[in-house]
């Protein structure tokens, strides 16, 4: 029975007690003792005891309902911690692949380095990653072509699923000549903190009064856990100077990032 029913039940029998009375004789004192009780009264003793066999019976069943959420509640609780468990396990192996752990009272990601001192270094997979152009040099010039050698540096953690792409424009006096996107540096796997990346890149020189030769650097890389990171790095090469790696300064700035999206829209 629903507790709903119990108070129902347990309501009728004790309005039979209380209403009863005011019916008429419930005891008759002048019979002999076995006789006094009338019907009436036999049935409000009935119904007084049977409210509280009823009262009982359902603070017995509610324990019994207790005892059975509890149960269940354990039962999930142990299935959880199970599925748990083996999804820590799965997470365990994968990490092992690329020599990482996983830290039990915190349960981050750290990687175990031990130095020269045989310490051992631990590195939280909450620090992002950082890709930066390091340096561009200018390694052979046979008109128009022009190869540039363009070095990469991560730091501050290891960055995954690095996928970039370059697009160049060459400033002269006759305007700028915008060179379509290509794919710069790729790789499906890992780059170490610390660890420097080169390419090579081809730009054709259809000016010969070119004196700049601007880099624009756009894609996404991605930390340990997943997350996705911009990146968009413009950069130019003097060739008056023989120089790479110069910024240009705000608003300069802001209007090649323009001419490179009016540029590239064209193609």
């Amino acid at each position: 029975m629903t507790p709903a029913e119990y108070n129902l039940l347990i309501g009728l029998l004790s309005a039979v007690v209380l209403v009863l009375p005011f019916t008429g004789k419930v005891y008759d004192g002048r019979r002999r003792i076995i006789n006094r009780i009338q019907v009436k009264g036999w049935i409000i003793i009935i119904c007084f005891f049977s409210a509280l066999l009823v009262t009982y019976l359902k603070d017995v069943d509610a324990e019994l309902e207790e005892n059975r959420k509890e149960l269940l509640i354990q039962q999930g609780q142990a299935k959880s911690d199970s599925i748990v468990k083996s999804g820590r396990l799965e997470v365990i192996k994968e990490l092992a692949k690329y020599n990482l752990g996983l830290e039990n009272k915190q349960n981050t990601v750290i990687k175990l380095i031990r130095d020269s001192a045989k310490r051992i270094v631990n590195i939280n997979s909450s620090v992002l990653p950082s890709l930066s152009i390091n340096k561009i040099t200018l390694e052979k010039v046979s008109y128009p072509d022009h190869l540039y050698q363009i070095e990469l540096i991560c730091t501050n953690n290891n960055a995954y699923k690095i996928n970039l792409k370059l697009s160049t424009i060459s400033e002269g006096s006759n305007g700028y000549v915008y060179n379509k996107r290509v794919p710069f540096y790729s790789s499906g796997g890992s780059l170490n903190s610390g660890a420097i990346a080169t390419s090579g890149v081809h730009v054709e020189i259809k000016d010969k009064t070119s004196t700049k030769i601007h880099f624009l650097i756009e894609g996404t890389y991605r930390n340990l856990e997943g997350k996705v990171i911009p990146v968009l790095e413009l950069l130019y090469y003097d060739l008056t100077l023989n120089k790479g790696m110069m910024l240009l300064p705000e608003p300069e700035h802001s209007h090649l990032l323009k001419i490179f999206r009016d540029l590239a829209a064209k193609f």
